[in-house]
């Protein structure tokens, strides 16, 4: 370290996330209060002010208890999570008021009830999971809360008509009432109340069959669970049909339909109400565009929202806004907030507030110290102003100060920038390809695709099924880590440029994985065919699918041999629409998969006693030894068979220690998401082998299409594991490292051509 200059005593104060900031009450917590923040708010306040109970105003009155439509768009990283947790917090601190007003007399006994927001985040490329999610947060109970507000209003009116006292009737309209309890206990006509409850209930959900459903949970408790399951997806068992529940929620506009209902019903109490749906983009399929039936329910969603007082927020891409929810906007009052980027005087507000939490020198030339007034403006040049861009930048910048002591300049920036990529380069290619296999694309991969500079494109995708020629049109996709500086965006921009030069009408795609700055945009500006798409990992194969649809399905790029290109992409797609193929993350799902090859591994191993040693005996030599090397590198990478037998040895040899490795081992979030992926392979890779297996015992007459579904299905699994993340299980300086990944995943992908090239002609 260079004399002068003094390393800081702190731990980074920069948040590892925009979440975990945003979602937390702790000291030190920094936020931004942008214009669209700001915004945002104060439509919440708006609304509460409409919604929530005083002592003037204990039941709101419904012509001004109307709900309120938030979408809130941005690219990733931009801040919209960060956005809701900031809604969240700040409903709560308003709930926390009017409870204090109940308590303390301001407020009456009768106000209706705050419910505690629900911010259901998408997954799974489905509408219906986010309707499970919501399930999720709303069990029996919480149900029947719901239901017992009406009953209680209802068997309340009785008693006061009756004549009995007021503290009585207090009591029944509380929160914690049991209304059917009090009609038992005063032998009141029971069946009449619930009649009304279903009228009741009826009304203010919109569905009868709920309705229905409902009741019985209330006062049949031995008919809950059918009621629930049936609520899951499930057939309605015999007593729910005697109810008229016919129908089971059995596809996406049915569940979106059933979640419009079960969100009035969280409205129907009176009181503010605030439902937040993140990730919307997730939610679409990865390929091809969604029902139009479940854009008709999506809509019919917003309208039960706007129409019961529930203050909505709906958090996307702007590609989900401009499509899916565009059509489903139309007509409908809709308040859009876009996430901006952030300014050089936000990033320096917040940058300074950060460095308040740090012991800084006394003799700190000012009050962002260490950083420089030319590394803030590198900052939002190199993260275009994006929120999470921002902040891994900060942080950065700031571990390297930690480690040198020196001053943060624009030039600490562009090195810290430089560190920043989303996955390996590989396994974004891999993505890559994902998306164009599941279009039924043929593309070349690391390609030539001009013969001036010898440029080369990760890959070419040609217009047509015929041999590639050196003029012939297409779409050249190339990737490109950070691009931070001018000349190496010149260097990209100039690679698309010869391939249009050499292929009059070719189509041109930039990918870039990591960091792009302002000048290096400036640069790309209208060189490439399309905007260039940053990778992110959550979002990335849904809209890589639109953009290369929008490219390759163009008119005027090809003539004759695209529009060949453009009817066999409609005719795959069409064969796909109704598979069940696309995962967009299936590490998240490893324990649903466990369980599934753990029922596939049961029943093999019924079949076929003897285990393993069976397994291989049973098949030809060279499909026997494919998947032995499969299972044993994938054992081998992740190392849990052998320490747990190490530890569990009966022998003297056995050590204690083993098990405290294992454990250190995966204390790391990211070496235990790929043990996960590993066993989850291992998992995949013994049910195939046992699929096969029982395919091969069947003897001549086996039918080879049986051979060709079970290859297919193991084809779409394992493509769906992110095996790149097994590159973290790789031991430093440990014999092979990457490069055995690499071999295992090699042998994972061609299992299932060695077991149709070898058992076919067998």
């Amino acid at each position: 370290m260079n004399e002068g200059r003094v390393a800081p005593l702190d731990e980074n104060p920069f948040p590892l996330r925009l979440w975990a900031q945003g979602d937390s009450a702790q000291n030190g917590a920094v936020h931004i209060d942008t214009r669209p923040v700001g915004q945002a708010l104060g439509l919440l306040d708006e609304y509460l002010d409409r919604r929530s109970p005083d002592a003037a105003n204990p039941v709101p009155d419904p012509a001004r208890a109307q709900g309120t439509l938030v979408f809130v768009s941005g690219e990733p990283g931009s801040g919209k999570t960060h956005l809701a947790a900031r809604l969240i917090r700040r409903f709560r601190e308003a709930a926390g008021s009017a409870g204090s007003a109940v308590r303390s007399g301001e407020a009456t006994a009768t106000a209706a009830p705050v419910l505690d927001p629900d911010y259901i985040p998408a997954r799974e490329s489905s509408f219906t999971r986010l309707y499970d999610s919501f399930l999720e947060r709303h069990d029996q109970r919480s149900l029947l809360r719901f239901v017992r507000h009406h009953y209680s209003a209802i068997v309340a009116d009785a008693l006061a008509s009756a004549g009995f006292p007021e503290q009585v009737i207090d009591r029944v309209r509380g929160p914690d009432a049991d209304p059917g309890g009090v009609v038992r206990i005063f032998n009141m006509p029971e069946s009449s109340y619930l009649v009304e409850l279903r009228d009741r209930l009826s009304a203010v959900t919109g569905r009868e069959d709920l309705a229905g459903a409902l009741v019985l949970m209330e006062s049949r408790p031995e008919l809950a669970e059918p009621v629930l399951k049936w609520l899951g997806g499930a057939d309605p068992d015999e007593p729910l049909r005697e109810q008229g529940i016919t129908a089971a929620i059995a596809d996406e506009a049915a569940a979106l339909g059933m979640l419009g209902a079960l969100v009035r019903l969280a409205a129907g109490g009176g009181g503010p109400y605030t439902l937040i749906l993140d990730d919307l983009e997730k939610a679409l399929p990865d390929t091809g565009a969604p029902d139009p039936r479940t854009t008709d329910a999506f809509g019919r969603l917003l309208d039960d929202a706007g129409a019961h007082g529930v203050f909505l927020v709906m958090c996307g891409l702007p590609e989900f806004f401009s499509g899916f929810a565009r059509e489903a906007e139309t007509g409908r009052e809709c308040h859009r907030v876009r996430m901006d980027r952030l300014t050089e005087d936000e990033v320096a507000w917040y940058i300074a507030r950060h460095m308040e939490q740090t012991r800084r020198p006394p003799d700190a030339a000012d009050e962002i110290w260490p950083f420089t007034v030319p590394a803030v403006e590198a900052i939002v040049d190199v993260s275009a102003g994006n929120a999470r861009k921002v902040l891994q930048l900060c942080r950065e910048c700031y571990e390297q100060h930690r480690r040198d002591g020196d001053e943060i300049t624009a030039f600490a920036v562009e090195r810290a920038a430089g560190e920043t990529r989303g996955d390996s380069a590989a396994a974004v290619a891999r993505r890559i390809e994902r998306v164009l296999v599941w279009q039924g694309r043929r593309p070349y991969r690391d390609h030539r695709v001009a013969d001036a500079g010898d440029v080369r494109a990760a890959f070419w995708v040609p217009a047509g099924d015929g041999p590639d020629r050196p003029d012939a049109p297409g779409c050249a996709i190339f990737l490109s880590g950070p691009l931070t500086l001018e000349r190496d965006a010149e260097r990209m921009a100039a690679r698309a440029e010869a391939v249009v030069r050499q292929r009059p009408g070719a189509r041109t795609l930039l990918v870039v994985n990591g960091m792009l700055s302002d000048r290096a945009q400036r640069i790309l500006e209208g060189r490439f065919s399309d905007q260039p798409l940053q990778y992110s990992s959550a979002t990335f194969q849904q809209v890589l699918d639109r953009r290369l649809r929008d490219l390759l399905d163009q008119g005027g790029a090809g003539g004759e041999e695209l529009t060949l290109l453009r009817a066999d992409i409609r005719r795959v797609s069409r064969a796909q629409a109704g598979t069940q193929h696309l995962l967009e993350d299936l590490t998240a799902k490893i324990a649903q998969l466990e369980r599934g090859t753990r029922r596939a591994l049961a029943e093999t191993r019924r079949a076929v006693p003897d285990g393993d040693a069976a397994l291989r005996g049973g098949l030809p030599e060279p499909v026997a030894t494919a998947f032995e090397r499969a299972l044993s590198g994938l054992r081998s990478v992740s190392g849990v068979a052998d320490a747990v037998a190490e530890a569990f040895a009966t022998s003297d040899t056995a050590r204690a220690g083993s098990a405290d490795r294992l454990l250190l081992r995966l204390e790391g979030a990211g070496t235990a998401r790929a043990v996960g992926i590993a066993l989850a392979a291992e998992n995949i890779v013994t049910a195939f082998r046992g699929a096969v297996l029982s395919w091969y015992r069947r003897g001549p007459d086996r039918p080879r299409d049986v051979l060709d579904g079970l290859c297919d299905n193991y084809t779409f699994l394992i493509n769906d594991l992110r095996l790149d993340r097994l590159e973290e299980l790789a031991e430093p300086g440990a014999e092979g490292g990457p490069l055995a990944v690499d071999r295992l995943d090699e042998s994972l992908r061609d299992l299932p051509r060695t077991v149709q090239r070898t058992l076919v002609d067998s």
